[in-house]
């Protein structure tokens, strides 16, 4: 009876080790097929770069010129480098509107075998942006102005599409902010960057802000509509120089502020695009404000505090502010 156990149990085993070995050849033509597709598209995109620059410039409605491109096989990965792209002006095609000095792509195989579509990696080097706020209270990227309007549609897809890779990053990047009627804003030497896991983004911000370093980290989430507030969730850190943030601060219900000398590290938490949470360790060197009901002026000077608010809800009662 035993005897006939195990050959029962090592019949098993052969004919599983077959059905595995079997499933492991097709995964591996499947691969290879796949790796060969791509190698040839490879060989013909590079040897057709007039083709992709007309490609790139029906898309956009402008002009579009590459210096150079570059197809080739990184182990088991394709990758693409692009120097100096160029977009021109739509009716002046001599006039450089915006420019990337340089861009690498490749492809990130697993993590497209795992969603079913092609994904990719993306590094941007030395990427020159001004980005500004229009009178309605939207950003939009001064360069680009030129190509028309941008259509929340447009902008929705394209961040999508930009939300969707697995991981991209920009270096050696410099923004100007400018608010609406504000001074701008100057970040330099800016290192950003994205990972994504299953809409999971693990965001995180390095660089220069006015000539003194900051950090910002995020950790979010996003469902639905990338371009409402209400569809990021998730939990926020963020390490600030000491600046005049007065500009940026404004008014806060009846307080107008200003001046606000001061450095800050702080961290919150969302929920569907409300602030549930938020501390704050905060070095003020000044700060100045009117309260307009009393009319009253405040002044401080030199002082350290840590401060901490909570969006509490109750079963019998309306959110509490503490």
């Amino acid at each position: 009876m035993q005897g006939f156990k195990w050959h029962y149990w090592q019949g098993i085993s052969k004919a599983a080790f077959k059905h595995s070995l079997r499933w492991l050849i097709y995964i591996v033509l499947v691969l290879t097929v796949i790796v060969l597709v791509i190698k040839s598209s490879l060989i013909a995109l590079e040897k057709n770069q007039r083709l992709l620059e007309e490609r790139l410039s029906h898309a956009i409605n402008a002009p579009v010129k590459l210096q150079g491109f570059k197809a080739t096989w990184q182990g088991i990965e394709p990758e693409l480098q692009i120097s100096q792209l160029k977009i021109y002006h739509p009716q002046h095609q001599q006039q450089v509107i915006f420019s990337v000095p340089h861009i690498k792509l490749e492809l990130a195989l697993w993590h497209s075998l795992l969603n079913l579509e092609w994904r990719l990696d993306g590094t941007i080097t030395g990427l020159n942006l001004n980005i500004s706020q229009t009178q309605q209270g939207e950003w939009l990227i001064t360069e680009l102005l030129a190509l028309g309007e941008s259509r929340p549609e447009t902008r929705k897809v394209a961040l999508s599409w930009l939300l969707k890779q697995a991981k991209w990053s920009l270096n050696k990047t410099q923004i100007r902010i400018t608010p609406y009627q504000q001074p701008g804003v100057d970040l330099n030497q800016l290192i950003i960057k994205n990972h994504n896991v299953n809409h999971h983004h693990a965001f995180r911000v390095y660089g220069l802000v006015n000539e003194q370093p900051f950090q910002v980290f995020a950790d979010l989430k996003h469902s639905g509509n990338i371009l409402r507030a209400h569809s990021w969730s998730g939990k926020v850190y963020g390490k600030l120089p000491s600046l005049s943030w007065q500009n940026w601060l404004n008014k806060v219900d009846n307080l107008t502020i200003d001046k606000a000398n001061l450095e800050a590290e702080a961290w919150f938490e969302l929920q569907a695009g409300h602030l549930q949470s938020a501390s704050a360790k905060l070095n003020v060197q000044q700060l100045a404000a009117t309260l307009a009901e009393p009319s009253q002026l405040i002044n401080f000077q030199h002082f350290a505090a840590t401060v901490a608010w909570q969006h509490l809800i109750t079963d019998n009662n309306p959110p509490l502010l503490t």
